[in-house]
C-alpha cells in the first residue's frame, strides 16, 4: 500500500507543478463534493473532462486529461485491492466453514460465490491495469 501512496503524491506533486507552470484550467477536475450521489458526480467528472479534453486539443503539451486518468485508475485499483483481501478473507473462513460442515448446501453454494467475486475481480483489475498501461503510453 506504501507504494499506492506514493505514486498517489507524485500524481498530485505533478499536477500542481503542471497547474503552476500552465495558463489553462486547473488540472483537478473532479468534483469534491463527497455527499452528493454517484450519478451526479459521475456526470459533473463527464462535463469537466469534456472541457478538459477541448483544452487539450488547443495546446498538444497539455496532459490535464491524462493526468487526471490516471489518477482514476489508481484509486480504482487501491479500491480492488482492498476487494481482494477482503474477498481473501471471506475464501479463508468459508472454507474451514465447509471442511467442518461439509454436507451443508448453503455453505457450498456461498463457496462458490465467493469464489465468482473473486475472479470477478481479478478480471477487473487486469482491465484496470491494462488501461493503466494504455494511458501511460498515450502519446
Amino acid at each position: 500500500m506504501e507504494q499506492a501512496d506514493r505514486e498517489a503524491n507524485r500524481f498530485k506533486e505533478f499536477r500542481h507543478a503542471v497547474e503552476k507552470d500552465s495558463k489553462a484550467k486547473p488540472l483537478d477536475v473532479r468534483n469534491n463534493s463527497h455527499e452528493e450521489s454517484g450519478s451526479q458526480s459521475y456526470s459533473a467528472d463527464s462535463e469537466n473532462l469534456e472541457v478538459g479534453m477541448q483544452q487539450a486539443e488547443h495546446d498538444p503539451f497539455d496532459v490535464a486529461e491524462e493526468i487526471w486518468l490516471l489518477e482514476q485508475i489508481k484509486d480504482i485499483q487501491d479500491e480492488l485491492n482492498i476487494l481482494k483481501i477482503v474477498i481473501l478473507d471471506q475464501t479463508s473462513v468459508i472454507d474451514r466453514f465447509c471442511k467442518l460442515q461439509p454436507n451443508a448446501y448453503y455453505a457450498l453454494k456461498e463457496q462458490r460465490t465467493v469464489r465468482n467475486y473473486g475472479d470477478e475481480v481479478k478480471r477487473i483489475t487486469m482491465h484496470a491495469d491494462r488501461t493503466y498501461q494504455t494511458v501511460c503510453m498515450v502519446q
